[in-house]
């Protein structure tokens, strides 16, 4: 298993969110770089074995924990949609296609100060 925690999303990444284009996507492509060099820097420090994931053409499976700023509901779907620039960055540094993932878990953790998400990857 590879496993990264990256900050809770922007808002403006949310699909219900009234965001000019321009703003969202300079979010989207600071997400996505931040994903990218975040597991790159998991891959460098992996034992060889763990390393056999990159540029595998099997499925694999992806875990997604969302840990909240606050108690509340939220919508998973919103969530998940939020992170589409994390789960693109990670890929891009495992050398795979994002579509790859599969299946996708998305699952509730305990509200962390400021709020984190966890990705975890299994072959």
């Amino acid at each position: 298993m590879i496993a990264i925690q990256l900050p809770y999303p922007p808002k403006e990444l949310s699909p219900n969110s009234r965001t000019h284009w321009a703003k969202k996507s300079k979010a989207m492509r600071e997400s996505k770089l931040l994903a990218t060099a975040e597991m790159t820097t998991e891959m460098m420090e992996l034992p060889r074995e763990r390393k056999e994931i990159v540029g595998t053409k099997h499925d694999l499976r992806l875990c997604v924990v969302f840990h909240p700023a606050r108690k509340g509901r939220y919508d998973r779907d919103n969530a998940l949609a939020r992170c589409k620039g994390y789960i693109d960055g990670i890929a891009v540094a495992l050398d795979i296609d994002d579509t790859q993932f599969e299946p996708i878990i998305l699952r509730r953790g305990d509200v962390v100060k400021g709020g984190i998400v966890e990705f975890e990857i299994y072959p």
